[in-house]
């Protein structure tokens, strides 16, 4: 059977791809992938000057989506370096307390710079660690009152980010954008279960 696109990239105006190459109803991956990269980077708004006015809360602005990004990270953490704020989330996601190990394969960091970063997070009052209830050679690590507060405030600014992305969106393309990221994470999940 010769192959026959029934469909192809083309740009408009601005040089975005618009449509999607489809051969014998076999989308064109590489393609569709072109096309993702160049719309992440149109995502981005242009920079509005310090001094330009802004929106007054009109929705057609382009100075009210995204909305402001998270709250900068505190100073003291910034001087951790590499990793800190990624031990933070994932002890966040897991409820607030892990051993280090499962932090590590979250992470991907190594078990050294795992220890590293705790001692420092622990130094500067972000978390406690705690000896292991099941097991005397291991430690629990938790999120200190002062760790709840930085991982909750960030938590609420990304919700409230995202949802007003998804509700731009609409109902029926936020709820597919949604199921396509949750299935690719499943796949994700699925080709690294072999992992430590």
């Amino acid at each position: 059977m010769t192959s026959n696109p029934t469909d192809t990239l083309t740009t408009n105006a601005t040089g975005a791809f618009t449509g999607s190459a489809v051969v014998d109803g076999t989308p064109d991956y590489e393609a569709l992938a072109s096309e993702v990269v160049l719309l992440m980077a149109q995502m981005r708004p242009p920079h509005r000057p310090p001094h330009a006015e802004a929106s007054n809360g009109n929705d057609n602005s382009c100075d009210d989506f995204p909305p402001p990004e998270p709250p900068v990270i505190p100073p003291d953490l910034m001087e951790i370096g590499r990793g800190s704020v990624g031990v933070l989330g994932a002890l966040s996601h897991l409820g607030g307390q892990a051993t280090p190990g499962k932090l590590g394969q979250i992470t991907g960091l190594s078990k050294g710079r795992v220890s590293n970063i705790i001692r420092a997070l622990e130094e500067k009052g972000y978390v406690e660690k705690r000896p292991s209830p099941t097991d005397s050679r291991s430690v629990t690590v938790e999120l200190s009152t002062k760790g709840h507060e930085v991982t909750d405030r960030h938590t609420n600014a990304m919700r409230a980010h995202v949802t007003s992305m998804l509700r731009q969106l609409g109902p029926r393309d936020a709820e597919d954008g949604v199921r396509v990221m949750r299935h690719l994470a499943q796949i994700l999940k699925e080709k690294c279960s072999d992992r430590p």
